[in-house]
Parts: C-alpha cells; sequence; structure tokens
C-alpha cells in the first residue's frame, strides 16, 4: 500500500482490509500513525493485544 493517496487529500476516515493485510503488523502501525480508523480480517492464530 502507498500511503501518498491519503498525503494528497483523498478523504477516508477509515480503511477495511482483508486477512492478507489484516496480519502484517506494519499496515496496522501505518494506520494508526495516519489516524485512521480500520477493521482488518486476521486469521485465529494471530496474536491481539487488548
Amino acid at each position: 500500500m502507498r500511503n501518498d493517496s491519503h498525503a494528497d487529500g483523498l478523504p477516508a476516515a477509515w480503511v477495511t482490509a482483508d486477512e492478507a493485510y489484516g496480519q502484517d503488523w506494519n499496515f496496522r502501525r501505518l494506520l494508526e500513525q495516519l489516524g485512521l480508523g480500520y477493521v482488518v480480517a486476521v486469521p485465529k492464530s494471530q496474536p491481539v493485544k487488548s
């Protein structure tokens, strides 16, 4: 994913993604750094901090 589209001013308040992106902690971290809400699928074996 390229984050320049968000920087270009395209409106986005939240993101959804499938398991392929959901298991990538770098992707989730980027969304958090951009201040975007997100809902992503993760494999059932994925550790999740609460």
